[in-house]
C-alpha cells in the first residue's frame, strides 16, 4: 500500500488504530477463568487457603452448571461470603468495544440476523418439546466459556436430528470412529470402529463427546458424555470405554 501524498508531494504517515479495545470491569469478572484462575483471585482477597479450592468448585458449579448471573443466586455459598465476593469480583462477561469501519447500519443488521438466528434455534428447539432452560447459547464456536447444555438435553436434541429429514447429511458430517476426522487414531482395530459416528470437543478443564453408536446387535443408540474437571483431559480412556461398552451391551 503507499502512503497518502499530502500538499507539496510530502508523504503522509499512515496511521494505525486498533480494532478492538479490551474495556477491564471496575471489578473483574470471573466468566472465563479456570478452577485454578479462580482460586488465585481468592487469595488476593484473603480466602483461606484450605477453602479456595472448594469455594473455586462451588463458583465454578454455579457460574456454568447453574448458569447464575450473580452472587446472589449462589445460595450454596454463605451470604456474608456472597458479599465478600460481589465486593470484589462480578460474574459479567467481559465488555469488547469494537471500531468497526462499516456503517452502523451493517453492525445492527448483523446483530439483529444474530437474533433472529437464535429465535428460530430456540423456536426449533420448543417445536421438538425439549424443555431446556439451562441452554445457553453464545456463538456456536465451541471455543465459549458460557455456552452449556445438559448430556441429558444434548442426547434430546441428537435424537430430534435423527428423526430430521436431513439425517443422513448430520450424521455424514461426524467423524467415524476409527476412521476419519478426530476419531481416527482411536478405538482402532475393535468391534466399535467403524460403527459409530462421534463428535468431540475439548477445552481446558473441559471434555465431552456426542453421537450415535450402532451396537453389535443393529441397534443404534444416542452417546453423550460431558466433563467439567481440573482433570478433563484424561477423560479420553473412560470415554472410549463408554463407546466400547455401549457397542458390545
Amino acid at each position: 500500500m503507499q502512503p497518502d501524498v499530502g500538499s507539496g508531494g510530502i508523504p503522509v504517515p499512515l496511521e494505525k488504530t486498533p480494532l478492538e479495545a479490551y474495556v477491564p470491569p471496575k471489578r473483574p469478572s470471573l466468566i472465563g477463568l479456570s478452577r485454578g484462575e479462580i482460586a488465585a483471585h481468592l487469595a488476593e482477597i484473603g480466602v483461606a487457603a484450605a477453602q479456595r479450592k472448594m469455594r473455586a468448585q462451588q463458583l465454578w458449579h454455579w457460574m456454568y452448571f447453574r448458569g447464575a448471573k450473580n452472587f446472589d443466586e449462589m445460595t450454596s455459598i454463605s451470604k456474608d461470603t456472597r458479599a465478600e465476593l460481589a465486593q470484589h469480583f462480578t460474574v459479567d462477561r467481559p465488555e469488547v468495544v469494537a471500531e468497526h469501519h462499516k456503517r452502523l447500519e451493517d453492525w445492527q443488521a448483523k446483530l439483529a440476523h444474530a437474533q433472529k438466528a437464535l429465535a428460530v434455534i430456540n423456536g426449533w428447539i420448543a417445536a421438538k418439546k425439549i424443555r431446556a432452560p439451562e441452554l445457553v447459547m453464545e456463538n456456536g464456536s465451541g471455543l465459549s466459556r458460557i455456552e452449556r447444555i445438559s448430556a441429558g438435553n444434548l442426547a434430546a436434541l441428537l435424537q430430534a436430528a435423527w428423526r430430521s429429514a436431513v439425517m443422513p447429511e448430520f450424521i455424514a458430517s461426524m467423524p467415524v470412529v476409527a476412521v476419519d476426522g478426530t476419531m481416527r487414531r482411536r478405538l482402532t482395530g475393535e468391534g466399535v470402529a467403524g460403527q459409530a459416528h462421534i463428535k468431540t470437543g475439548l477445552l481446558s478443564e473441559v471434555r465431552a463427546m456426542a453421537g450415535y453408536v450402532l451396537d453389535s446387535g443393529g441397534r443404534r443408540f444416542v452417546v453423550v458424555m460431558l466433563v467439567n474437571h481440573p482433570r478433563a483431559h484424561d477423560a479420553q480412556p473412560a470415554m472410549d470405554a463408554l463407546l466400547r461398552w455401549v457397542y458390545e451391551r
